[in-house]
């Protein structure tokens, strides 16, 4: 295989390939859902993917920007309550809020996207878990916990941004769909998803628009929080201030915490960089 070229060639068969085809045949998933993988895996993004390239291996573009309303029916958004949502803390009235739906074909949550301006961008279908004799399995096996329908467009946003508010001139980041739908609902309006580990290049344009000069940064406490964090820094330390929480001991994300833990993190919170480190390019 070509690292240079991202393509290969099977000896055996004479075909070519690059790694995103790779992941799609060996998988059995497809060419989009392959690209999220690795996005997923690496904790990055792996690569961009062209609307024509999508077109070629047989995906769905869409091009408007928004879509259609409409399109939330299919998931009765906002008035289905499924137990996992339930069992970390949310209610009734937190469907409603976040239009939270479900994906009867594929067996997901359905987590809108919608713009500053309320009009709606995609979906995110999140996978979750149920419970078998062996305990806990994914009920889509190896797929990708999160599902990104209107890819395109859902990635270059936050979420929720229809319901953002400053607070105090800052923005909270953090890496998950629910990290910011728990903080929202705790209090913290300010909070925002950058809906994985690193931020895009072009949130990092879009963020400058909120209207905010400081930053809390609140992702997972894991290599990849980490080193999501340092990119932040690189990325934005000339145009805004930052701040950072600190997780209690033994919780990987806000979703962990109680609402008392919450409001003990961010009343103490720690300036970043405590100190100089190596930057990951």
């Amino acid at each position: 295989m070509s690292a240079s070229k991202e393509i290969g060639n099977c000896f055996a068969c004479g075909q070519h390939f690059n790694l995103v085809q790779l992941v799609s045949h060996c998988k059995g998933i497809s060419y989009l859902d392959a690209l999220e993988f690795l996005n997923s895996f690496f904790n990055r993004d792996f690569r961009s993917v062209s609307k024509a390239e999508l077109r070629l291996y047989g995906e769905e573009v869409i091009e408007n920007d928004t879509l259609p309303i409409y399109e939330l029916a299919p998931f009765n958004s906002g008035k289905i309550v499924h137990s996992y949502l339930l069992d970390r803390g949310f209610t009734q009235d937190d469907f409603i809020k976040f239009n939270l739906g479900w994906d009867t074909e594929k067996k997901r949550i359905t987590i809108p996207f919608f713009n500053e301006y309320g009009e709606l961008l995609g979906f995110s279908g999140r996978a979750v878990m149920e419970e078998n004799d062996y305990g806990y399995e994914s009920i889509y096996g190896t797929e990708a916990k999160y599902h990104i329908y209107n890819h395109f467009n859902a990635k270059k946003y936050f979420y929720p941004l229809n319901l953002f508010q400053p607070k105090d001139d800052t923005v909270i980041l953090v890496e998950g769909l629910l990290d910011a739908m728990w903080l929202q609902k705790n209090g913290y309006s300010n909070a925002l998803s950058i809906i994985s580990a690193e931020i895009s290049k072009v949130q990092v344009q879009k963020i400058k628009t909120l209207g905010v000069s400081k930053i809390i940064l609140c992702l997972d406490n894991d290599n990849a929080g980490i080193k999501g964090c340092e990119r932040l820094y690189k990325l934005l330390k000339n145009d805004f201030t930052f701040k950072q929480v600190t997780l209690p001991n033994g919780k990987k994300d806000v979703q962990e915490c109680t609402k008392e833990e919450l409001d003990l993190m961010f009343s103490n919170l720690v300036n970043y960089p405590k100190r100089e480190f190596k930057m990951y390019e």
